[in-house]
């Protein structure tokens, strides 16, 4: 049994926040929660433990019109620009919840990786990436989409899906990203501080459409399929 919320556009603190007290609600839900939401401005969130002002020129990002703001989960910087992004919450007492971050890493991604397939007509085939390449910087492990983990969605040697979980007594809160285009390399060059970050985001990440116009109708239907597939 899945509840699904859908709490529309907000702020990217508010965001953060909804998936805080549905965490913290966790032990009270029957199924799994699946969460939907949009941003009511271009946003990028953080890692509990990433000290954003080491590797984002702020000034730059509020010049922008970019709302930051830190995620309850740990992993990299992501910015929600042009991404698709969900949360997914498994109770302790869910036959799926499982001590082994790992798995629970898997579970989820398994179901990301067959709703890519089935956005793509078949055409895309993802798979999880079993074995992480060498980091050739520091700076790449800060940023989700620059350096792909063990159990992201991959399509051939690119991310395609990337995500951060935060497990407690309550169960674990997944929140996750699809990557639907990368971010203008030209607004990359100008928020991050390592001028090697653009092109590692650019060569590292797949883009599921083509073009800006396509990103309504393609969250639409990526909601839709990821509805169907947990129901």
């Amino acid at each position: 049994m899945w509840r699904i919320v859908d709490s529309g556009p907000a702020t990217a603190e508010e965001n953060m926040a909804i998936d805080c007290q549905l965490l913290k609600t966790l032990g009270q839900e029957k199924g799994g929660v699946l969460h939907f939401y949009e941003w009511s401005a271009p946003s990028a969130t953080y890692g509990h433990f990433i000290q954003p002002a080491q590797f984002l020129h702020l000034g730059e990002l509020a010049k922008r019109g970019i709302s930051l703001a830190k995620r309850p989960t740990g992993g990299g910087i992501v910015f929600h620009v042009s991404d698709f992004a969900f949360s997914l919450l498994i109770p302790s007492h869910h036959p799926a919840f499982s001590l082994n971050t790992l798995e629970n890493y898997a579970f989820v991604n398994r179901i990301v990786s067959d709703v890519i397939a089935q956005f793509s007509g078949g055409c895309v085939l993802p798979s999880l990436l079993v074995q992480e390449s060498e980091c050739v910087e520091k700076a790449f492990l800060k940023f989700c989409m620059a350096k792909p983990t063990v159990y992201d969605v991959m399509v051939g040697n690119r991310k395609v899906g990337g995500a951060a979980q935060r497990r407690t007594k309550e169960g674990f809160l997944h929140q996750g990203t699809i990557s639907l285009l990368v971010p203008p390399r030209e607004l990359l060059e100008s928020v991050l501080m390592s001028s090697r970050l653009p092109e590692a985001m650019h060569s590292q990440s797949y883009s599921l459409i083509s073009s800006v116009v396509e990103l309504p109708e393609a969250r639409k239907r990526l909601k839709e399929l990821l509805t169907q597939r947990v129901g």
